[in-house]
């Protein structure tokens, strides 16, 4: 298990869809949770209804073989001025990785 504490700089409503495919990207459990709320990164409903407030802080849980490598991704969603960027970095991340892997 994977436990950070961030402290929000971007987000918005329209961000919530790149959120929720940041976090289709990885096979572990992505939980966000402040003092209210407790939810699942990848339900549209879960993150609707946990909408953080700028300035807010919150934790990211994640549990799962990449755990760290989610843990770090919505880590920068959430503090990126751009949350695509968040999705764009990964994804090269992912491809740079597997290229390594299968020569």
């Amino acid at each position: 298990m994977c436990q950070k504490k961030v402290v929000i700089t971007n987000f918005s409503q329209q961000n919530m869809s790149f959120l929720i495919q940041l976090a289709y990207r990885y096979d572990s459990e992505i939980l966000l949770k402040n003092q209210q709320w407790h939810v699942n990164a990848k339900s549209l409903m879960g993150v609707m209804a946990f909408h953080p407030a700028l300035g807010s802080a919150i934790s990211i849980v994640t549990h799962g073989v990449d755990e760290f490598e989610a843990a770090d991704a919505v880590e920068a969603f959430f503090t990126m001025p751009h949350p695509q960027t968040a999705i764009k970095t990964t994804k090269e991340m992912f491809y740079h990785d597997e290229r390594s892997r299968h020569p």
